[in-house]
């Protein structure tokens, strides 16, 4: 018999249980310095996208469904994989 995850969904991605306790999505891509993360502040949902080369935020947005915070999470983890695998030093 399995036992369902509380922290992880069908997909791999945290669950909201996983966001109220503290948990965060978070992709950091080493060669261009862009963090990207979802989390759960204040019962808002958060999504941030840093660059820590130049020291520039990218994004900042809250959300107040989780459904629309990992949709925009979702487009800027896309947009950093791309200019990771095309980024030349």
């Amino acid at each position: 018999m399995q036992t369902k995850d509380k922290f992880k969904n069908a997909k791999g991605q945290l669950t909201k249980y996983a966001l109220a306790c503290g948990y965060q999505e978070l992709l950091d891509l080493p060669k261009t310095g862009i963090t990207t993360r979802l989390y759960q502040e204040h019962g808002c949902y958060q999504v941030r996208q840093h660059d820590h080369k130049q020291g520039k935020r990218l994004a900042l947005e809250g959300f107040s469904t989780l459904t629309e915070a990992r949709y925009f999470y979702n487009q800027l983890v896309r947009t950093a994989k791309f200019i990771e695998s095309n980024y030349i030093n």
